[in-house]
């Protein structure tokens, strides 16, 4: 006798739920308890096993809607009892809401009047792509940030609408999320002229920690040192550290330029400094670093310091005139992690723009293999 292969007594939690696979395909022998297939909803998914031993044959097809009726059927081998054709694939509307009419015709056609009781009216629940017709952002606002908000729904009034400030603001240092309306009016390149002026005036060098997670960065290290062997550039830890930084900066507006390389050892210290070293391969930077670098070591826009192998745990980097940003490396722990430490101008960063760079350096160095596409 034929053994229905359905979704009962699993509740009103998969009413609409589509067949996301089949494990096993049709007219395939399977026993009891074998995983047969993967049913989906919005809130669930849940495996569904063979009740007895048997050939599989197929109901409703791959993408199909199961609701809660039949899914297939397990037979005997050469018993005749054929199942209807799968249900072909059915893409919900999602600016409907209502149930699809060609779906709710199919299920409720019992393909074998035999297992009628098992068959219960598949109900579909689309599943609409949520804000589709909403336009992408050109950024992602972070806290502090002001935003445009415009609240037309709320009234055509003047009195109703909240109106768009004038300015950019919140996480440009120095910059006023808005100011008071000037009579005459000032014009914007004034306003911002003088911000940036009065942002001078009042910088300063300020510093952050980060603890950094090094175990990932020397184990590709180690790889690299290997593959390249005797013919190539021996890799260093700084080295992956060093790309790793140059790779976060290409978020922010200091993307490209020269970055030096300074790491101290009990002999002297050794410093270079490489052009564009984000957008050239792994191999070429190492090579470059071990060629005394490729430009002038003043000419850097950014320093990183490595005091690693002098066993020093945390130091304060120098941030010397015409550098917006230096780094410094602390030696690793036991555990593999070591102290990376910023000093930066607060007239070029704001704490909220030094904060993500620092934690996008941490996050690169957790996953460095990334820095190789």
């Amino acid at each position: 006798m034929a053994v229905p292969v359905a979704l009962e007594g699993f509740g009103p939690g998969l009413a609409g739920g589509i067949v996301a696979e089949w494990y096993v395909a049709d007219g395939t022998p399977v026993d009891t308890g074998d995983a047969v297939c993967r049913v989906e909803s919005g809130f669930i998914a849940i495996e569904v096993e063979a009740g007895g031993p048997g050939v599989l044959r197929h109901h409703v097809a791959e993408g199909g809607t199961g609701g809660e009726g039949l899914l297939g059927l397990i037979v005997a081998p050469g018993e005749q009892t054929q199942p209807e054709s799968p249900a072909p694939r059915v893409e919900p509307d999602p600016g409907t809401s209502g149930p699809v009419e060609s779906e709710r015709e199919a299920a409720a056609a019992p393909p074998h009047p035999e297992f009628e009781e098992a068959l219960v009216e598949a109900v579909v629940v689309p599943f609409p792509k949520k804000f589709s017709g909403a336009p992408g952002r050109a950024w992602d606002p972070v806290p502090g940030d002001a935003v445009e908000f415009d609240s037309s729904l709320f009234g055509e009034s003047p009195h109703d609408r909240t109106a768009a400030l004038k300015e950019p603001g919140g996480s440009i240092p120095g910059l006023p999320l808005w100011e008071q309306e000037q009579d005459p009016p000032v014009e914007m390149e004034t306003t911002f002229t003088r911000i940036q002026q009065e942002a001078r005036a009042t910088a300063q060098v300020l510093t952050m920690t980060m603890v950094v997670n090094l175990g990932e960065a020397e184990r590709m290290r180690g790889a690299f040192e290997r593959e390249w062997g005797e013919q190539g550039p021996a890799p260093m830890l700084e080295d992956v550290v060093f790309r790793a930084i140059a790779w976060a900066l290409e978020d922010t507006p200091f993307a490209g330029g020269t970055g030096a390389m300074l790491v101290a050892t009990t002999e002297c210290d050794l410093a270079f400094a490489v052009r564009e070293p984000a957008a050239r391969s792994f191999r070429d930077g190492v090579t470059a670093r071990a060629a005394v670098g490729d430009e002038a070591f003043e000419s850097a826009a950014w320093l990183f310091v490595s005091l690693a192998s002098l066993g020093v745990s945390s130091a304060t980097p120098r941030l010397e005139p015409g550098r917006h940003m230096s780094f410094a490396l602390g030696a690793r722990d036991d555990a593999g992690r070591a102290s990376l430490k910023i000093a930066y101008d607060s007239a070029l960063w704001s704490e909220g723009s030094a904060a993500r760079l620092l934690a996008r350096v941490r996050d690169i160095l957790d996953l460095p293999y990334a820095m190789l596409t």
